[in-house]
């Protein structure tokens, strides 16, 4: 088993200034676990924005159409775009996905940005638009963190059975997702 103290040596630092740091191993571990949640939040936030909301962690702008057919377009649009970012950082960064998730002690203060913040603020748009109901505000940011985080670990683990597109799998599964939600 690795230690702070053999990885400390490994990066060519002292285990005492190591230790000056964090705690244990564990405490390292996520520090590095929680950077990796909050690159990928950014990159949450950056997909809203491509898809033309500017917004935060905390909350993200609500619908910026008139009408309410139009919000909850452009809502459903901004949950496909975070869905996607999800899986493409995961098969960008495998290693960061991998550690982001890893069990390890908690963080000292909350992840920002909060990539399930962002999510959570996605499910307000669309609930705030009229797209879906109370069951599915509560519901859906699980429903959907599940499906993206299962693909991501199919694919970035390669187990899936046979060959997969990745983009088309990515599509099968951003469209499931809204679909069930309906």
């Amino acid at each position: 088993m690795l230690g702070l103290r053999e990885l400390a040596k490994s990066l060519g630092v002292s285990p005492t200034a190591a230790y000056r740091h964090f705690p244990s191993l564990d405490h390292l571990v996520a520090a590095v676990s929680q950077r990796a949640r909050e690159q990928l939040g950014g990159e949450m936030l950056a997909a809203l924005a491509d898809a033309g909301v500017v917004g935060d962690a905390e909350a993200v702008a609500g619908p910026v159409a008139p009408d309410a057919a139009s919000a909850a377009s452009a809502a459903w649009l901004r949950l496909r775009a975070v869905g996607r970012a999800y899986v493409a950082f995961a098969l960008r960064e495998p290693g960061l996905f991998e550690i982001a998730f890893t069990p390890c002690v908690g963080p000292d203060h909350p992840d920002n940005p909060s990539a399930w913040s962002i999510l959570r603020g996605v499910f307000d748009d669309l609930h705030a638009a009229g797209a879906i109901d109370d069951r599915r505000h509560a519901e859906g940011p699980l429903i959907a963190w599940s499906a993206v985080h299962g693909l991501s670990t199919i694919l970035v683990r390669q187990i899936q059975p046979h060959p997969v597109d990745e983009a088309q799998a990515i599509e099968s599964i951003v469209d499931a997702v809204a679909r069930a939600l309906r």
